[in-house]
């Protein structure tokens, strides 16, 4: 049985208006809360760059104290670096003088030679000791401030942080935007595991890169899965904005 056109127009009209209803109550009631929340946020904002300002000073401070022990530490390694070049050459000047004097019946004796060369043998595995100790010393300070960079990355800390400081309004666009944003990405995956068995077969891939063909079977094999996988993402999304729109609508 059909409608009439003024039935029709009817419920049109009245879904129109009670959108419409909904839509200025809505506008009204965040500018009212937009007021009333106002100095709260710039209080809470305050106080939150005034920690995260402590907080850049203090890790400031920690990487200048770390920056000057490592260029303290470059200086002494380069400073060892040179003893142990001149240890060597002097070790080399001393070689080659025992056997010019050895070759020239010199009357230094034998054993003075032996006590001379072990002496210098001695200096020199102590400088290499002490290079040693001090690129050790110098690598640990590097790493160091490496892995404090690395660890001190926690994403969920910082989407914690930045959800912080957005109002009821702000986080409820950023949880649509964000699932929004996940399911775009599931339906482009989607739309690739649809339509890539058919570019395949259309430039004839198996055929021209025989290599590639059984990363292809193997592909075919796991695309069901795949599927799967994104198709459960999709509606997770959806009941999670389903759940928050219906705890806003009824709470």
């Amino acid at each position: 049985m059909r409608r009439s056109p003024i039935s029709d127009a009817f419920f049109k009209g009245l879904g129109i208006l009670g959108f419409g209803m909904a839509v200025y109550n809505t506008t009204n009631s965040i500018r009212v809360r937009a007021v009333m929340e106002k100095l709260e946020r710039e209080r809470d904002k305050n106080e939150r760059l005034q920690e995260i300002l402590n907080e850049i000073s203090k890790i400031k401070a920690e990487r200048l104290g770390q920056s000057g022990d490592f260029n303290t530490m470059n200086l002494d390694l380069k400073s060892r670096l040179s003893e142990l070049q001149r240890t060597i050459e002097d070790l080399n000047t001393f070689k080659n003088d025992a056997l010019t004097r050895l070759i020239n019946n010199s009357p230094l004796t034998l054993e003075e030679k032996i006590n001379s060369l072990i002496l210098k043998t001695e200096k020199l595995n102590s400088e290499m000791k002490n290079v040693n100790e001090a690129y050790e010393k110098l690598v640990e300070i590097a790493t160091k401030c490496c892995s404090d960079n690395f660890l001190n990355f926690n994403p969920i800390e910082r989407i914690q942080d930045f959800l912080s400081v957005l109002n009821f309004e702000q986080t409820l666009a950023f949880v649509h935007l964000s699932g929004s944003f996940v399911i775009a990405l599931c339906l482009l995956s989607l739309f690739t595991v649809f339509y890539s068995d058919k570019l395949i077969i259309y430039f004839k891939l198996e055929e021209k890169y025989p290599r590639i063909g059984k990363y292809i079977q193997l592909r075919r094999k796991f695309q069901h899965y795949y599927f799967l996988i994104n198709v459960f993402i999709i509606i997770f999304i959806l009941i999670g904005i389903v759940y928050v729109n219906t705890l806003i609508l009824f709470y």
